[in-house]
């Protein structure tokens, strides 16, 4: 008679996680294993699709496809990958969702029978640096569901995408001031968001870490978007950092299922309407828009 599979102890499960300089930046996977050395495989796993979507996606590198387009996309249509086609289709779709907040550094013609790409402005070049982190870490979690892991949290910079809890309790989201990163990169935080099974991006705006305030009175230091998915978080706060605290917040306002933790150049924090939980310790009054 063949015995069933081995129950599960208490000791064999656990949280693991792993980390890499990847996409720029660092890479972080924390998932809960039932068996450990599942778990290890698993995370071996997941690094490998981050490694993947580096080394296609990244415009810095040569080998990129987006590097393929950029040399030869000005002069005729470049065939790319099904993969990427529906990227860049997607980015597309989220520039006009902003008005054009949101950019990807140029116009471009798609031919889907093809699945072509062709820069159509003389001098363009194609940059998906915006979005990357945010279809890495969606990648990277719908990898970890089809391996049936129930709870982990996948970051890459500022995008992070929670799948499930943590094990009854949800994700708690940490949000800094971008502001003297320089000389205190773990300074208090100004909100604690608890949140789970959504992704959230953060962009700072330009000059923040170097102590300045930037854009003037509607200027922000930072964007925090919570959406369904990485890709539509990160375009969000992209475009509400360029649009500024009333334009940005209007947008995101109208976007169903998306809300924002808006940082103003004054370091007062602004929150969606559809969004007021930021934390025990957090003043209600101050945290609202």
């Amino acid at each position: 008679m063949a015995a069933g599979p081995r129950p599960l102890t208490a000791a064999q499960g656990g949280w693991m996680q792993r980390e890499q300089a990847l996409l720029g930046t660092i890479a972080t996977v924390q998932l809960w294993a039932d068996d450990r050395a599942r778990g290890a495989a698993v995370l071996v796993a997941v690094m490998g699709e981050l490694r993947r979507i580096d080394q296609a996606y990244r415009g810095q590198r040569a080998d990129s496809e987006l590097a393929m387009v950029n040399t030869l996309g000005t002069r005729q249509p470049v065939r790319v990958s099904d993969e990427c086609f529906r990227l860049v289709a997607r980015a597309q779709e989220l520039v006009r969702l902003t008005g054009g907040a949101f950019s990807i550094g140029c116009s471009l013609a798609l031919d889907a029978a093809a699945s072509s790409l062709q820069i159509t402005a003389p001098g363009g070049r194609l940059t998906l640096e915006g979005l990357i982190g945010g279809y890495a870490t969606e990648r990277a979690t719908r990898g970890l569901a089809r391996q049936g892991v129930p709870h982990a949290i996948v970051s890459v910079g500022g995008c992070c995408r929670l799948l499930g809890d943590r094990r009854g309790q949800p994700w708690t989201v940490t949000l800094r001031d971008p502001q003297g990163r320089a000389e205190a990169a773990a300074g208090p935080p100004l909100a604690l968001l608890p949140l789970q099974d959504v992704a959230v991006a953060t962009v700072d705006a330009p000059n923040t870490t170097g102590g300045r305030d930037d854009g003037g009175a509607d200027g922000l230091r930072s964007a925090t978007v919570i959406a369904a998915d990485g890709l539509t978080a990160a375009a969000l706060a992209h475009a509400a950092v360029a649009l500024g605290m009333a334009a940005g917040m209007a947008l995101v306002e109208g976007h169903a299922g998306a809300d924002a933790v808006l940082l103003d150049a004054q370091g007062r924090l602004h929150c969606s309407s559809g969004f007021d939980t930021l934390g025990p310790q957090q003043d209600r009054a101050r945290a609202r828009a």
